[in-house]
């Protein structure tokens, strides 16, 4: 019932399809840990009928009951450098 969920743990499937349904509108979910299988992105697309890109590194998926759920950095960790406009040399 929180508005950002934010998974450190390194743990498989911390936030499934059952977190997903009881997230309310607008829920904010991002993986700040080591590994990519946190968050289980496959159901959160599969329960979605939407999914767009807000910006870089961000996605809402709009799910099937009307809830938005905007996910930062996909399934790579939000804690790597993931800066807009900057030129690498």
């Amino acid at each position: 019932m929180g508005d950002v969920f934010c998974t450190v743990t390194g743990n498989k499937s911390v936030l499934t399809k059952k977190h997903f349904d009881l997230m309310k509108d607008g829920a904010i979910i991002s993986n700040s840990g080591p590994f990519n299988v946190e968050i289980d992105i496959p159901a959160l697309k599969k329960m979605s009928s939407l999914k767009r890109t807000t910006r870089t590194f961000v996605e809402e998926y709009s799910l099937k009951d009307g809830a938005r759920s905007t996910c930062w950095a996909g399934d790579a960790s939000s804690t790597w450098p993931q800066p807009e406009g900057i030129r690498r040399r």
